[in-house]
């Protein structure tokens, strides 16, 4: 069951349509470094392991109200992967979802 939610303009904003805007983005930078002269930092990330770090920040207040950065970070990493190809089951795609929604908890704007 995919979670829906209205958007500023009164369409709709439903999970899939997230999980297929972020693949769609893979294609859009496909091939941006294919000399490989240039290696990203995030080279060596394993899913598991990112989706892993981000289940557990996400789900600790602490770190979600005072480390947004972080979470930004593990943000950044997620979507890193899944521009490399990597895809994503429907229950991560959610825990990672729900997770990210805490946090508009936070005080910290960036």
């Amino acid at each position: 069951m995919a979670s829906v939610t209205e958007q500023e303009d009164g369409g709709t904003l439903s999970l899939s349509s997230v999980v297929k805007e972020i693949q769609g983005l893979k294609e859009k930078f496909k091939g941006e470094d294919m000399d490989g002269t240039s290696m990203s930092k995030f080279a060596d990330l394993e899913k598991s392991t990112v989706i892993q770090e981000c289940n557990q920040a996400f789900s600790d207040a602490k770190i979600v109200l005072e480390s947004p950065r972080r979470c930004s970070q593990l943000i950044t990493k997620l979507l890193h992967i899944v521009t490399q190809g990597d895809s994503m089951s429907s229950t991560e795609v959610t825990n990672v979802f729900f997770g990210v929604t805490k946090l508009f908890q936070s005080a910290d704007a960036s």
